[in-house]
């Protein structure tokens, strides 16, 4: 530890043990379809349509069909149909259909869309799950069938800007990478694009048990 940790350090022992009077804890609290505001350092949760908002350091969470954002190195989480944003180097969750973003060297986990700055990771787990990233990046998709939690695909790819584009949306349709057209549908890939990153591509096979 360094000097000024050291005297950090002493200053919170003196404040813990002199009795002092200390300041409550960042923390806001909102119910349903209501709106937590906190600044950095701290914790901002809110009901089923709710709005959660913490600055840097901080942690928001929602519930379903709700909005949580936290500011650089944060972390946000709603439920399902929510959307999570986080800044730089923070980690976003949403549960099924919901939509998680975060910054640079940030982690971004869904079941409908995960998007992530330079150097991120991007998690999507659903039906018809995209991701996206930038330069440096790794996009894990997986596709699930309709009505089941079973996997039959899923890939990991390094977004290196030439063969998978920054910025571009991808999915896995019927085991097949493929880039999402600007309406919301697919490009089939070319028979070049296919073949080298097949073998990328894992099959799940359910348990015969």
């Amino acid at each position: 530890m360094n000097i000024a940790g050291l005297i950090k350090a002493n200053v919170e022992w003196t404040k813990a043990h002199s009795g002092e009077e200390t300041s409550p804890p960042n923390t806001e609290t909102a119910g349903n379809r209501g709106t937590a505001v906190v600044g950095d350092y701290g914790t901002a949760t809110a009901g089923r349509s709710g709005k959660a908002i913490a600055g840097d350091y901080g942690t928001a969470t929602a519930g379903s069909r709700g909005k949580a954002s936290a500011g650089d190195y944060g972390g946000a989480t709603v439920g399902r149909g929510g959307k999570a944003i986080v800044g730089d180097y923070g980690v976003a969750a949403a549960a099924g259909q919901g939509k998680a973003e975060a910054g640079d060297y940030g982690t971004a986990v869904s079941g409908e869309t995960a998007e992530v700055g330079k150097w991120g990771l991007a998690v999507v787990r659903g039906m018809e799950g995209k991701a996206k990233g930038g330069v440096g990046s790794i996009l894990v998709i997986c596709e699930e069938n309709k009505g089941s939690p079973q996997t039959p695909a899923w890939i990991a790819v390094f977004v290196d800007g030439i063969d998978i584009k920054a910025e571009t949306w991808y999915m896995l349709k019927n085991g097949i990478l493929m880039e999402v057209a600007e309406d919301n549908g697919y490009k089939y890939p070319s028979m070049a694009f296919a073949q080298k990153f097949e073998s990328l591509i894992f099959i799940a096979h359910p348990s015969r048990d």
